[in-house]
């Protein structure tokens, strides 16, 4: 392993199955933790750092807030992109 492991781990398939760990509803308690917490809701901006596929990123959008994530893998923020919400 590199030093510096975590440049190429979140690649391929650790990407496709990044989220599945974690049951929906440990998610749903964390997102509903976080925008009670941050006072998430429309127009809010946050900054979700490191945003990985987007697990916690793409339901706090879902609530209106305007998401803006950073991670070191490219891949992540691919997956990301692709799962984006579009605003009505």
């Amino acid at each position: 392993m590199t030093q510096h492991w975590y440049d190429t781990f979140f690649r391929g398939i650790a990407v496709d199955f990044g989220a599945p760990p974690f049951p929906p509803a440990m998610t749903a308690q964390e997102v509903d933790f976080l925008s009670r917490t941050l006072s998430a809701g429309p127009d809010r901006h946050l900054l979700d750092v490191p945003c990985g596929a987007g697990r916690h990123l793409i339901p706090l959008a879902l609530l209106g807030c305007r998401m803006t994530g950073v991670d070191i893998s490219e891949e992540c923020l691919a997956a990301t992109a692709r799962r984006r919400p579009r605003r009505r």
